[in-house]
């Protein structure tokens, strides 16, 4: 048991206890034989990430303590000299973006009407530089679109950069590329309507497995995708559904080309009736 205050009046102590019951703190007055009785919650048990990257999210969670009124989380990074404040509310979790640290721990206790629990306290947790793993763009609305989406990842770690896209949730692409592959979406391929597209790529650090990611929202015009014949030359690459991607150091022929590899599409009538339903391919 530790004196956690005295007001000249009442002292309070913290005594920890693990039953889901809470536990009772009690202050003798000084001057009288009343025995003044305090509940403080349970600390919450913590739940932080292994690993951070600046710039993205750190995400925190903690479990429910029983008579809790709310909770307070707190970071330290290697940049702080004390205890900053992030969340104070009633939630179980939170989250901010990592900064330009090298390692970051938080903390958080559960505040009760007339006492708080211990702090629950994590570990450090390493963060690496934004370089190590960096996707092009923003996340965002791309709006309508009217031409291809391009996008770019890069890495500073020299290893390969596994990659997933996803176009309303389905995958599209995973395959294995190195940093600076830069790659377009061909905005004919993409269904109609509103749709997103979710670009996940992860590369292996010196301090564990990183990953990033790009989240965004488009919409297709209903009748892009009969505006006259297929477009021919300067695709030789670019993903298309149901293919596999031509990427530098790729190579054999690739579905939808001609097998000479010379980039003119071969008309792919199911693709057409599945992207755009039953019609002429040439949109005529």
């Amino acid at each position: 048991m530790v004196l956690s205050s005295w007001d000249g009046d009442t002292a309070r102590f913290a005594v920890g206890q693990t039953d889901i019951y809470g536990y009772e703190v009690r202050g003798q007055k000084q001057y009288s034989n009343e025995t003044v009785v305090i509940y403080a919650p349970p600390a919450p048990a913590l739940t932080t990430p292994s690993l951070a990257m600046e710039g993205q999210t750190v995400p925190v969670s903690w479990t429910a303590s029983i008579n809790a009124t709310g909770y307070i989380l707190q970071r330290k990074a290697d940049t702080d000299e004390d205890w900053t404040q992030v969340y104070s509310g009633q939630a179980l979790s939170s989250s901010e973006t990592a900064g330009a640290w090298s390692w970051v721990q938080y903390r958080v206790k559960a505040t009760g009407e007339k006492a708080d629990s211990a702090w629950a306290t994590s570990g450090e947790i390493p963060v690496v530089s934004a370089s190590a793993l960096v996707i092009s763009g923003q996340d965002g609305d791309l709006g309508t679109l009217v031409n291809d989406v391009p996008y770019s990842v890069s890495s500073d770690t020299g290893n390969q950069i596994s990659l997933e896209l996803r176009v309303n949730g389905a995958l599209w692409t995973a395959l294995e590329v190195s940093s600076g592959y830069a790659q377009s979406i061909p905005v004919i391929d993409l269904p109609t309507g509103a749709g997103t597209i979710d670009i996940l790529a992860t590369v292996q650090a010196s301090t564990g497995a990183v990953s990033a990611a790009r989240a965004w929202t488009y919409t297709q015009d209903t009748g892009h995708h009969l505006r006259g014949p297929l477009r021919r030359g300067g695709v030789a690459g670019r993903h298309r559904r149901g293919q596999v991607p031509r990427h530098p150091g790729g190579g054999g022929a690739h579905p939808g080309r001609d097998d000479a590899g010379s980039g003119d599409p071969v008309p792919r009538p199911d693709l057409h009736r599945q992207l755009c339903g039953d019609g002429d391919l040439w949109g005529g």
